[in-house]
């Protein structure tokens, strides 16, 4: 497993945090590997033939596909489980990170007036962006 490289603008851990960090960690890992890739599983070894059941043919598209899935317990389940995850791995970062802030803003700004800020990022106001983009969270980060 890769480490994180060490940087002056790196939060410290204390013990209890990085435990728990890992544990979450731990989670997603368990649920990326060993859970989520039953999910196609679950989908041609029980819900497809419900579908074709219920409207007499295959699904046509991944959108129907997708709402298939989502009306399986199973998959319901998962899906809780995933987004809990998420919200966990966040709320068990955003302690050291507050602790250490004022730090973390004053090391920032050092290197700000030391190197330079960079470069600029300008965004098209016009972009539309899509739906499926917009219309849930999926990674949940703050800021």
């Amino acid at each position: 497993m890769a480490h994180q490289v060490q940087h002056d603008l790196l939060v410290q851990r204390t013990h209890d945090e990085q435990s728990r960090q890992e544990c979450v960690m731990s989670l997603r890992r368990h649920l990326a590997g060993r859970i989520a890739p039953h999910c196609a599983d679950m989908y041609t070894d029980a819900i497809e033939s419900a579908f074709e059941k219920e409207y007499g043919r295959e699904p046509r598209n991944r959108p129907e596909m997708r709402e298939a899935m989502r009306q399986s317990s199973p998959y319901q389940f998962f899906s809780a489980i995933q987004r809990t995850s998420q919200e966990l791995m966040w709320d068990s970062v955003i302690d050291s990170v507050e602790r250490q802030l004022p730090e973390l803003n004053e090391t920032a700004k050092r290197f700000a007036d030391k190197c330079g800020h960079g470069g600029t990022l300008t965004l098209d106001s016009k972009l539309e962006i899509p739906n499926y983009l917009t219309g849930y969270d999926i990674h949940l980060q703050p800021g």
